[in-house]
């Protein structure tokens, strides 16, 4: 089903002629109930350096943030968790652009939506962008932030190069002794007691 449902977005995204990084951004911040990886967090991260790429990924960041139909809150969290990641983690420009769209991430710190069952879904959405708006008013931290993320970036490539040297890692889930449950563990009916559906 997941194959089917890959095969129709890309199939439209065609059709629409949606740039290739707004897809990616689509995909790291899509409905399904799991948050989107790291791995993929990164290669959004890597992709702001490109001049030609910025713009499409920020601008499919804030289609996202700015998506006021509750039931797409995944969405919203997903951009929002997304957005925090590229602020302490892709070029300065980020946090730049995401300044100038402050009011917007201050809005989310409103956002209120109730599941089904009763639970708070909207509580992730206004914790994360409260704390994404202090750390954009607060430059010092920022640049901490920003340190921080890149020597943990450091220590894990050079972890995960000495490792694939010796032990066969290739960063991707194959095989290493970093590996663990990604998206591709559910669509093949493994891991965590998620299902294929």
């Amino acid at each position: 089903m997941d194959f089917l449902n890959s095969a129709l977005k890309a199939g439209k995204a065609a059709v629409l002629n949606t740039p290739e990084w707004e897809m990616k951004v689509m995909e790291v911040t899509d409905n399904k109930p799991w948050g989107p990886s790291s791995t993929d967090m990164q290669v959004v991260a890597d992709a702001t350096n490109r001049f030609s790429e910025f713009p499409i990924i920020m601008g499919a960041i804030w289609k996202r943030l700015n998506d006021r139909d509750p039931s797409k809150w995944r969405h919203i969290y997903k951009a929002v968790t997304l957005l925090d990641y590229l602020v302490r983690n892709a070029t300065d420009q980020v946090a730049s652009e995401a300044r100038v769209h402050m009011m917007t991430l201050q809005a989310l710190s409103n956002f209120h939506h109730t599941s089904s069952d009763g639970k708070d879904v909207g509580f992730g959405i206004r914790e994360k962008s409260k704390r994404l708006v202090e750390l954009l008013h607060d430059e010092r931290k920022l640049m901490d932030e920003r340190r921080a993320a890149q020597k943990n970036k450091s220590k894990f490539s050079a972890a995960m190069s000495s490792d694939g040297a010796h032990h066969g890692a290739t960063g991707g889930g194959g095989g290493g002794r970093y590996t663990g449950f990604g998206s591709d563990s559910f669509r093949q009916g493994g891991g965590g007691g998620g299902s294929s559906g």
